[in-house]
């Protein structure tokens, strides 16, 4: 079964892009945000409902990796950008780290357990054409 993310608002985007690695010309079309056609960036909120023990967790969408995010109880939100192509509207997330419990926030909530580490789920979005080509 899928899951929805949810897209980054332009008022979010600062924010957003502190949660990333990334730099160069990718981080430009990042910063250009979706009034203007540059990359959409979703986000995800990550937590160990159920654990005390704080664990690294990074996330792979499309090729992006995430950087190592030490996940507890105290949910953190983290940006992605979109795994596929936005205009597809689906895609895929792998989780790392996972050895234990972990819930993605997704719509319905992704609750990972893997004794492998890693970890698959189907994300769906609804593409929307709003942007404004100068």
């Amino acid at each position: 079964m899928a899951s929805e993310i949810a897209e980054v608002a332009d008022e979010d985007l600062t924010g957003a892009l502190s949660t990333m690695n990334v730099a160069g010309p990718m981080l430009e079309r990042l910063r250009s945000g979706t009034r203007d056609c540059g990359a959409r960036l979703a986000w995800v909120t990550l937590s160990r409902p159920n654990d005390d023990t704080a664990k690294p967790v990074r996330i792979s969408s499309g090729t992006y990796v995430s950087p190592s995010f030490v996940v507890a109880k105290t949910p953190i939100r983290v940006a992605i950008p979109y795994p596929a192509p936005y205009e597809t509207g689906h895609g895929s997330l792998t989780v790392f780290g996972v050895n234990n419990n972990l819930t993605v926030a997704l719509s319905p909530a992704w609750q990972v357990s893997s004794d492998t580490g890693t970890a698959t789920q189907t994300v769906i979005w609804h593409p929307v054409k709003a942007c404004v080509k100068p």
